[in-house]
């Protein structure tokens, strides 16, 4: 067995303590500042801002817009534990809760998708489930419905028929949207996309959708509660 030089691991620890004091750093200053601004009137204005403009339900994505930190789709089930600690927009955290409360309709639309997930990996609808429970506990379980594709998986026709598709599903979160929109019995300018993807904003407009663009890939902010588009 060859053997890495005793200096070339000792880099590459070094490189590894490194990106997880960024990691932990760049998630305090989120926590930080995000807390310190986020209160009840801020929220309440911007549910009835919604309201005003005949909104009557929300989704939101999930990878760095109710999370702050990325899954790339899939978590290994031994850093769960690691991923799910502070790994939550704090505007998200308080905004979901008055949502409710206001019989709006609350939905999550996500590419982190189940199919083809390895074994002893969280992925797809599971991965969000797990998220919501870590933080609401069983409060919302059952009145959050969750879409999670991946379009990339659903080109061929073997596997966009599978999921109803007539043809390949779109690179947006088009399909979410409709589906979801279906199951609330709403419009798609009653359906509101909070989301951090540019493209996933542009085409839920074309079809419609009210949209709120997540400006940092450090989740949802109080700065992202804008009027919307």
């Amino acid at each position: 067995v060859v053997q890495a030089p005793l200096s070339q691991n000792l880099r590459h620890t070094k490189r590894q303590q490194k990106r997880r004091l960024a990691n932990q750093k760049s998630n305090f200053r989120v926590l930080r500042e995000t807390m310190e601004t986020v209160d009840d009137d801020t929220v309440a204005r911007f549910v009835a801002l919604l309201e005003s403009k005949g909104i009557k339900a929300v989704v939101f994505d999930f990878d760095c817009t109710i999370t702050i930190k990325h899954s790339s789709g899939r978590v290994r089930n031994e850093r769960m534990d690691s991923y799910l600690q502070g790994n939550i927009s704090p505007v998200f955290h308080k905004l979901l809760p008055c949502l409710l409360s206001r019989s709006f309709r609350v939905g999550v639309a996500t590419f982190a998708d189940s199919y083809r997930a390895p074994v002893g990996y969280v992925a797809g609808e599971d991965l969000v489930r797990q998220h919501f429970k870590h933080y609401f506990d069983n409060d919302y379980k059952d009145v959050v419905p969750i879409v999670a594709a991946y379009p990339a998986n659903y080109q061929d026709e073997a596997h966009f028929s599978a999921i109803g598709l007539t043809g390949p599903m779109p690179n947006s979160k088009e399909y979410h949207l409709r589906l979801l929109a279906q199951q609330f019995g709403l419009e798609p300018p009653q359906v509101a996309l909070v989301d951090d993807d540019k493209n996933n904003i542009l085409a839920a407009r074309e079809h419609k959708h009210p949209t709120v663009l997540v400006r940092d890939r450090d989740g949802l902010m109080v700065s992202d509660l804008v009027e919307p588009i």
